[in-house]
């Protein structure tokens, strides 16, 4: 719970709202679930696309799944990087 709650500050910090969040993993908006998979990647941060967990696809409005119970470090390089990829959901 510490780890999600220094997370979501940092974001917040940047001027990334959080809403979804469940337990250990915190669900943020995507333009491109694979997109953003791929580039969090080349950053060494690894995430889930989201539409697997909805119930049909068209629930799923783009989303991914941080779960930061494996979240290790500090939490603000973490957040750029998301937030990076958040603010090209928001752009489109």
């Amino acid at each position: 719970a510490a780890r999600q709650r220094e997370l979501r500050a940092a974001l917040a910090a940047l001027g990334v709202q959080t809403p979804l969040a469940d337990g250990i993993n915190l669900w943020l908006p995507v333009a491109d679930e694979r997109d953003a998979v791929v580039r969090l990647a080349a950053a060494g941060i690894r995430v889930a696309t989201g539409s697997p967990f909805y119930a049909t696809p068209e629930d799923s409005a783009g989303a991914i799944r941080v779960t930061v119970g494996v979240m290790t470090g500090e939490a603000a390089p973490v957040a750029a990087a998301l937030a990076d990829v958040v603010a090209d959901a928001v752009a489109r």
